[in-house]
């Protein structure tokens, strides 16, 4: 197959050089136009008729054009599609010519990531329902009942139980907010954190019954205390973290449908061993002393300890080893302990860590949002289970699966590189730092703008000039959008006043975007030494 390339006089180099990448046949036309991003499928036709390309099966117009591209094929008698918005994506197209049905309005990259997308969805959505139509019998564990229940166990995919830290400090509407919020997120459990100090049995059925209320999943309550865990089974909760020797001879009454995590510990005796040996055979007794009390649906947690504190190292060979002697027993991990204890960002943290819990056969992983460091983390670590079993199953490594993490890292480089021969014939000026300077006052008046963190918007607030109160909040998600709308209602009037809005509105999608905190008039973030 021989393909054509439409590009503009300024990308013609690049165009050229991605293309070579593919071993795809290929001419580039560059027609006579700076930017192609400028050009018109009307145009192109108007261009190319008037010599007309002999000896192509294909082209491919620049992607970021605007509109049909029918008109061109009429003109040619080729057949003419949309290439990709950037040439950086010009080798994954050409590459995959044979395979994918292009399209003359939307841009190449975008039918191929459709695609694919697509694919990924349907093997996702055919590992669930193979899931939820194992028995017991299986191998696996049942957690929860009817719609609110969750198939866990060894090579399946790994759950997200998400903690609502403090729970019976919080109102009931924020812990139907918080139950709502990590179910939207992606999280299968939803786990009630109680005050380890401070028992608070009394609260347990209304927090049960608040968020099961709320959302239809599973839910479970983390504590040590036998009241607060009596109290729980008489609620109907679905699962206990945690029992240790000491509280699992103190139950009253049992419910043979609830799953109860044991973990090595001995609080009578303040015993939580750290060696490898003596943590797995500990549990190996507790899990048996659980069995002897009437408990059938049981989980390990060997307590995966922070980095140094004494050794993340240490407690990971502590559940590769009872893995390895328990198969049958499936395994929480809490990754909370890690994320939360590292001065990293938790996206790549969660990613690594639930990569590792599905090679070691954990079941359940357990996390937290207990800081702004950790906001998302339920999203991350739910996104990063899926990944690791759609890694699983294809036999590969967590790669190109139309899935990921990568939040300000990119898989291909887009950006064009920069022709240093326009400075032969351009004057060039050197940017020069001054003083900040005060904004000239636009009759038009003057704009605060903050996150709408609950709705997810951008809100500008517009004053008078002169006044205190403002007369106008425009939202949105978008700088472009906000900027377009200012302009529209004759907003701003002054040169600076809108240079200003433009570089404060994309700090605020990008705030929006990671996350991070906005402060009008202030650096968007301190960047992390690595990327100074």
């Amino acid at each position: 197959m021989r393909v054509l390339l439409i590009t503009g006089m300024l990308a013609e180099n690049i165009v050229r050089t991605y293309a070579m990448e593919s071993g795809v046949e290929f001419s580039v036309k560059a027609l006579p136009i700076p930017v192609a991003a400028l050009m018109s499928p009307a145009y192109i036709a108007r261009e190319l008729e008037k010599e007309k390309p002999l000896g192509f099966d294909l082209v491919l117009t620049p992607g970021l054009i605007e509109g049909d591209v029918s008109i061109v094929e009429k003109a040619i008698g080729i057949p003419t599609f949309k290439g990709p918005r950037y040439a950086a994506d010009l080798p994954l197209v050409l590459k995959a010519l044979d395979r994918v049905k292009l399209s003359k309005e939307v841009p190449a990259c975008k039918v191929i990531e459709t695609e694919a997308r697509s694919l990924m969805l349907k093997e996702l959505k055919a590992l669930d329902l193979y899931e939820k139509s194992l028995k017991p019998e299986e191998g696996c564990l049942m957690i929860g009942n009817g719609e609110a229940r969750v198939v866990v166990g060894r090579g399946l995919r790994v759950k997200v139980v998400a903690e609502i830290l403090n729970a019976p400090v919080l109102s009931n509407a924020e812990l139907k907010r918080k139950a709502v919020q990590y179910a939207s997120e992606g999280a299968d459990i939803i786990d009630l954190g109680m005050l380890a100090e401070n028992p608070k049995p009394m609260e347990v059925k209304r927090l049960i019954s608040t968020v099961k209320h709320a959302v239809k999943l599973p839910v479970s309550i983390d504590t040590l205390n036998p009241d607060e865990i009596d109290e729980a089974l008489k609620h109907g909760v679905d699962m206990v973290i945690s029992l240790e020797r000491s509280n699992i001879q103190k139950l009253k009454g049992l419910n043979e449908e609830v799953a109860f995590v044991v973990i090595p510990a001995d609080n009578t005796e303040g015993f939580y061993p750290k060696d490898v040996d003596t943590r797995v055979k500990m549990l190996e007794d507790n899990i048996a002393l659980a069995k002897r009390m009437g408990i059938t649906r049981l989980l390990g947690d060997l307590i995966l300890d922070p980095i140094n504190s004494p050794s993340l190292t240490e407690s990971l060979i502590a559940y590769y080893e009872f893995s390895k002697r328990n198969p049958q027993i499936p395994l929480l991990m809490g990754i909370g302990n890690v994320t939360e204890l590292i001065d990293a960002d938790s996206i790549g943290v969660n990613a690594l860590m639930i990569g590792i819990a599905q090679e070691l056969g954990v079941a359940l992983v357990l996390t937290t949002e207990g800081s702004v460091k950790t906001r998302n983390a339920v999203r991350e670590a739910s996104i990063a289970t899926r990944m690791m079993a759609l890694a699983a199953k294809r036999g590969s490594p967590p790669k190109d699966l139309e899935l990921s993490l990568l939040a300000l890292k990119e898989k291909r480089f887009k950006e064009v590189p920069y022709e240093a021969s326009v400075e032969v014939e351009a004057k060039v000026v050197k940017a020069v730092k001054t003083p900040k300077e005060r904004v000239k006052a636009d009759a038009k008046g003057y704009f605060k703008i903050a996150i709408d963190r609950v709705n997810g918007e951008i809100a500008v607030i517009h004053y008078p000039l002169g006044s205190p109160k403002p007369d106008l909040v425009v939202k949105g998600r978008e700088a472009n959008s906000l900027y377009k709308t200012l302009v529209k209602l004759q907003l701003v009037s002054e040169l600076s006043h809108a240079a200003y809005l433009g570089l404060e509105l994309a700090k605020a999608e990008l705030a929006l975007l990671t996350g991070r905190s906005y402060v009008q008039d202030a650096p968007l973030a301190d960047v992390a030494p690595a990327y100074r």
